[in-house]
């Protein structure tokens, strides 16, 4: 059993310290344990709210696959991405210490693989050894792709709240549920109908978003940008760094692409 439950935990840990090592400036310990736990927690309710929604939106034995996707979306991927979100939301999004773009795909992913670790794990102890090999190039991955998502938008959805644009914060805060949410269903939805043609679209699907993912957390990570409330953060200056970090800037620049500040040419 002890094997098993390493077998379940290894994708989970490899995938935080992935990103976490990308972090240069390390979130709190204590916050990053709490969005986890909270992670692992949220599976219970998710459970339940699931068995509740698949009376009404039931996924098996569904030959309309229109319906399928409808039922997909509703009852198993929007509860799982929201409870995975709230937790951000709650947790880390309103929290000072969420004071970079990076930091909302640190915080997103510590909610998500904390759901991810338990559900691993119960899968792993029911079916085995060949399923958690499965999983931990399939499921769990997935898992921190929409994880990966859902905290890009919340990086811009911070961002512009600092900025002061609070309806584009808006914005991306409904995109930070929604996005995630639609690749999940499409990526439970191909499996599930059962075709060939689609477990073929499913595949390259699955390349695709890993793609895509491993792009955009290596391009947040590099191009990091500090979160501050613009409007009390104002350089003043006729030169071509910013004077608040040193950082080259172009004449075109409204703010410093480093660390966020509004320049305002004297």
């Amino acid at each position: 059993m002890n094997y098993l439950v390493g077998l379940a935990i290894l994708p989970v840990v490899f995938l935080l310290k992935f990103i976490y090592d990308k972090d240069n400036n390390k979130e709190p310990s204590r916050l990053l344990r709490k969005t986890f736990i909270f992670g692992m927690i949220i599976i219970v309710p998710c459970i339940i709210i699931e068995l509740l929604l698949q009376k009404i939106f039931p996924i098996d034995n569904n030959s309309d696959l229109l319906f399928l996707f409808v039922c997909v979306f509703i009852s198993v991927a929007l509860v799982e991405e929201f409870f995975k979100w709230i937790i951000v939301k709650i947790i880390a999004y309103k929290n000072d210490e969420f004071d970079e773009m990076y930091d909302g795909i640190v915080y997103s992913i510590y909610s998500s693989l904390g759901f991810a670790c338990l559900e691993n794990i119960c899968f792993v102890l029911m079916y085995g050894a060949k399923t958690g090999v499965y999983r931990a190039f399939t499921a769990v991955p997935s898992h921190a792709c929409d994880a990966i998502l859902m905290g890009y938008f919340f990086g811009r959805s911070k961002q512009h709240k600092c900025d002061g644009d609070n309806r584009t914060a808006k914005k991306y805060l409904f995109l930070s549920l929604f996005v995630p949410t639609l690749i999940h269903a499409i990526y439970d939805y191909l499996l599930m109908s059962k075709i060939l043609l689609f477990f073929i679209i499913w595949i390259v699907f699955v390349i695709v978003i890993f793609i895509i993912c491993f792009k955009l957390v290596n391009k947040c990570a590099k191009n990091n940008i500090k979160l501050l409330n613009i409007q009390n953060s104002i350089v003043q200056t006729n030169n071509n760094y910013c004077t608040n970090c040193g950082s080259t800037i172009s004449n075109d620049d409204n703010f410093c692409k480093k660390c966020g500040n509004q320049i305002k040419r004297l």
